[in-house]
């Protein structure tokens, strides 16, 4: 596609013409494939149907259609931070729900395209040196379910503790990401 074609089905992609976003679409099948099959969060056709929902999505929010190659750039990441998305999600509601709160460290799978989900040999390591306490600290704040406060009153220790490890955790996880 020429520049101007690109940018002229673009402009009509985003007012709602079915054939442009079908040759969008198109364009974009081999990185939504790509995502869809490393998204180990839902079947394969799921997968896909969910990405070329967050492309079309990606279309209605691009505010400026001026350069093709910005405009690529924005809906290639909008794939990508939505196949982030369902991976982080998986995370949280299948893996989490099937393990004891001591082997959620364990079971967690890696995923070798981006580095804020892998989770490797270190982080358990440092995680089997912790006490029982942080342990179950650290559980439930990447589980995201609770605030500090709740967490606090669950366990019966003060926010200021929890915040204590919450900090402590924080600047140790920079080493392993």
């Amino acid at each position: 596609m020429e520049n101007t074609i690109f940018i002229h089905t673009l402009q009509q992609a985003k007012n709602g013409d079915t054939s442009a976003q079908e040759q969008i679409i198109r364009r974009f099948q081999p990185m939504i494939r790509k995502y869809a099959y490393k998204c180990h969060a839902m079947e394969y056709e799921d997968a896909q149907q969910e990405l070329t929902l967050a492309l079309l999505t990606a279309i209605q929010s691009i505010k400026y259609i001026q350069n093709e190659g910005a405009c690529i750039c924005f809906i290639q990441n909008a794939l990508k931070n939505h196949f982030k998305y369902l991976c982080r999600i998986s995370i949280r509601h299948s893996e989490y729900e099937q393990t004891s709160e001591s082997e959620t460290f364990t079971s967690l799978p890696v995923y070798s395209d981006f580095g804020f989900i892998e989770l490797n040999l270190s982080l358990q390591e440092y995680m089997r040196s912790l006490s029982s306490t942080r342990q179950k600290i650290l559980s439930f704040i990447l589980s995201e379910k609770y605030s500090t406060s709740e967490i606090a009153d669950k366990l019966h220790l003060s926010v200021q503790y929890i915040n204590r490890v919450k900090k402590e955790f924080l600047s140790e996880r920079r080493k392993f990401t």
